[in-house]
């Protein structure tokens, strides 16, 4: 089998992990609401902490502002989203995936990214990552419109022709089984599919075997450079303690 010649990331929870993204984000709601002194910006934040951490999301705005009559002249769930979504966030690698790119990108093998979400937050998440310092292409799929993203294979198309490689050549690490693996099971790519604890998506499961599970990043790490150092074909880490 070829040995692996690219790597594509996921971005949330892969690279990092995106509850401090969410952290990140009420925080600067809860700032901004403080200006209008309806709620002081502790309290805000611990209410949508709160929440998110109970599983509560989608509507936890709506419920800030329920829970705060004071707040409903000045402000809308919309108004809220806006500013989580434009916010500079504080947030930071996982050490090592940074250390797994430095050892790439000092092999001469070209990585790039696929990510979803607004295009807004996710240009933001890629700016505050500093991922160009590693990343030869950045596929954000709402450039083309949410009908684009995963698990539409557009972006997997654009990394194909942006890095000249195809099928087995390129490898992909991913958290979401769901969407993440449809699109390169079909054009041949490798795909490992982190599976750990504190990610919003760690229970998610996928039926194609030819998934390479990594219980970590540290297990990650030894599966990719297995890959392009054509060492092994693996199915799963070899210590299953990593």
């Amino acid at each position: 089998m070829a040995t692996v010649k690219g790597v594509i990331f996921d971005i949330d929870d892969t690279l990092y992990f995106e509850r401090d993204y969410v952290r990140s984000g009420f925080q600067a709601v809860a700032n901004y609401l403080s200006c209008y002194h309806a709620i002081d910006s502790q309290t805000a934040f611990s209410f949508l902490w709160a929440c998110f951490q109970t599983g509560k999301r989608g509507n936890t705005f709506d419920l800030l502002i329920e829970a705060t009559p004071g707040l409903v002249p000045h402000v809308t769930p919309q108004d809220l989203v806006m500013i989580y979504r434009s916010h500079q966030p504080t947030i930071n690698i996982i050490p090592e995936m940074a250390n797994l790119m430095d050892d790439l990108q000092r092999m001469g093998i070209p990585m790039g990214v696929i990510s979803d979400g607004p295009i807004e937050a996710q240009s933001h998440k890629v700016e505050a990552l500093g991922l160009s310092r590693w990343m030869k292409v950045i596929c954000l799929t709402d450039q083309w419109g949410k009908a684009y993203w995963k698990p539409h294979p557009r972006a997997y198309e654009a990394c194909e022709k942006e890095l000249n490689l195809s099928g087995s050549e390129l490898v992909y690490v991913a958290d979401n089984a769901k969407k993440d693996f449809e699109a390169p099971s079909r054009r041949g790519w490798h795909m490992i599919h982190l599976q750990y604890s504190n990610t919003l998506y760690n229970n998610s499961q996928h039926p194609n075997n030819s998934i390479i599970a990594a219980p970590s990043h540290k297990a990650c790490r030894a599966i990719v450079m297995n890959l392009v150092t054509n060492h092994s074909t693996l199915t799963s880490h070899p210590d299953p303690h990593a």
